[in-house]
């Protein structure tokens, strides 16, 4: 696991004079959330440097003390601090319940591979006191960054010197863009599957490759189709798709057909 005082995204321009100081984050939020691939891009998580892939899944327990500001370009941005776990999951079926605890218990039995970040942001104190390194994410290890976790909840509750807020979060104008390109990925990927085209061959191609969006959304189409009874999709190669997808793919397009 790797432990960081940055941050893993920041967004937009921060300026020092619309950023609360530490005394004035008045919202405190506990909360879980699972993300697809495409929700994590649009949401602009990124797992160890790297963007979440089509097969994969995004798993989010946090705790921030934050204040959503208005700034002078007429934007809401949250600023704040808090400790973040993410924990990325491959092999895990599309059935499966959502949450640590049940991702835990697959791992441990073998049903699923995941691997766990623990962040801490906006936040310059040391923190090395409350945290112990562990291995594979299991249910023992998932315990103990439960414990980790709720440590340096506290200590960053009441250390408000050594809060330095970071921008965590921005209600931007581009949602309508996001769908589109979400839109766009899916028909793309239909085409490709249709024309018989891998996965790798289909991002390759994409017109809109710099969206993390749309090249997400591919990913997506191909995991949901190479596993049509719910079992583990297959992650995204350069291996075109059976004979059921294809058809699936034809009948999904009808003539519609985005140009190659």
């Amino acid at each position: 696991m790797f432990v960081s005082n940055e941050p893993d995204f920041q967004l937009g321009v921060v300026v020092d004079s619309e950023v609360p100081a530490a005394g004035e984050l008045s919202t405190w939020e506990r909360r879980d959330v699972a993300y697809d691939a495409t929700m994590a891009a649009k949401a602009g998580f990124v797992f160890g440097g790297l963007a979440i892939q089509g097969t994969e899944r995004l798993f989010l327990s946090e705790f921030t003390r934050s204040q959503w500001v208005t700034t002078a370009d007429g934007r809401r941005r949250r600023y704040g601090a808090g400790v973040r776990l993410f924990v990325k999951a491959t092999s895990l079926s599309g059935k499966a319940k959502v949450g640590l605890s049940f991702l835990a218990a697959e791992a441990e039995m073998g049903n699923a591979t995941a691997r766990s970040d623990l962040k801490v942001v906006g936040y310059v104190g040391s923190i090395g006191d409350h945290f112990v390194m562990q291995g594979t994410f299991n249910v023992e290890n998932y315990v103990m960054m439960r414990q980790n976790m709720d440590k340096l909840i506290v200590q960053i509750s009441d250390d408000l010197p050594n809060i330095r807020p970071l921008l965590l979060e921005e209600e931007g104008d581009d949602d309508d863009d996001a769908d589109f390109d979400r839109v766009v990925g899916e028909l793309w990927a239909l085409t490709m599957i249709a024309d018989r085209k891998s996965c790798v061959h289909a991002k390759g191609r994409f017109p809109r490759a710099g969206s993390a969006i749309g090249v997400a959304a591919i990913e997506a189409m191909y995991g949901k189709l190479s596993a049509p009874f719910g079992g583990a999709p297959r992650p995204c190669d350069d291996q075109e798709l059976g004979a059921g997808a294809q058809e699936y793919a034809k009948q999904q397009l009808g003539r519609l057909r985005l140009k190659t």
